[in-house]
């Protein structure tokens, strides 16, 4: 029933349901092949489990070239809140197109303090990513974490300080885009997703 399109949610929630570990990479493979409605359904069960495969998962799927799977992967990390993550999340917001790099960046920000000294490697090696880094680093300050990112356009390194100021005067523009993007009016199905992923997730 895996292989089965209309029959693969149901197939992969009872073959999870039974925690059968035998057969988990075969539902984990299945889930890469699912649409938006499916994940909806299936994800927020891997994430119940919270085991070292479901995490194993949820990390390479940063990678996919499915987008809806992609984002579903990374609110899952954000999450659990493994700091392990924060780099993999920060590579993916690297290399993404908009306005996925963009979620990533807000779900990032729920890291708060845990992602502040691995943000900092990032800003001092910022690799030709240096627009989105100060978003990152802008949706930090905009939540738990303005007085870390103040300190750090105080940093002696110049790239450091440069970017984090950046970040600081960009903090009311960044928070206001990500209300939008999280809560705005919309039709767009992959931030209609994002948003019914996140309260799946969540528990709401």
């Amino acid at each position: 029933w895996l292989y089965r399109p209309s029959r693969r949610a149901d197939a992969a929630l009872e073959l999870l349901r039974r925690a059968d570990a035998e057969v988990y990479a075969s539902v984990t493979e299945a889930v890469r092949f699912m649409g938006p409605d499916d994940l909806l359904r299936v994800v927020p069960r891997i994430l119940s489990d919270s085991d070292d495969e479901g995490v194993g998962f949820f990390m390479s799927s940063l990678k996919s070239d499915h987008r809806e799977l992609r984002l579903a992967s990374a609110l899952a990390l954000g999450k659990l809140g493994l700091r392990s993550a924060v780099v993999p999340l920060i590579n993916a917001l690297c290399e993404h197109q908009d306005p996925d790099w963009k979620i990533e960046a807000e779900i990032l920000s729920r890291f708060g303090v845990a992602a502040i000294r691995t943000v900092e490697q990032f800003l001092r090696n910022p690799r030709g990513c240096e627009d989105r880094l100060v978003f990152l680093a802008a949706a930090l300050a905009s939540t738990r974490c303005n007085k870390q990112v103040k300190d750090l356009a105080d940093e002696r390194d110049p790239m450091v300080a440069s970017l984090a100021k950046q970040a600081v005067t960009m903090k009311p523009r960044v928070k206001s885009e990500i209300e939008a993007l999280l809560a705005g009016e919309t039709d767009d199905p992959l931030l209609l997703f994002v948003r019914a992923m996140d309260t799946g997730i969540s528990g709401g």
